[in-house]
């Protein structure tokens, strides 16, 4: 489990890019792994767009809005 953890945003297209880029660099390796996205819907939507957008298939990750 890699927590990353986003203050409240009001731009979540942006946030969401932020926190998967830094993911991403920091833990190149999490790209092999499933991951699990749980938070504001509008940030999911958008972390949700960033992933399909960057080549990752969509049964390799599970999103949740809370």
């Amino acid at each position: 489990c890699l927590p990353v953890s986003l203050a409240q945003s009001p731009d979540a297209v942006q946030a969401a890019a932020h926190a998967l880029d830094e993911l991403f660099t920091h833990h190149p390796q999490a790209r092999r792994f499933d991951l699990y996205l749980a938070g504001p819907e509008d940030l999911i939507e958008a972390a949700t767009q960033y992933l399909l957008a960057s080549g990752m298939p969509e049964k390799q990750f599970t999103a949740m809005a809370i």
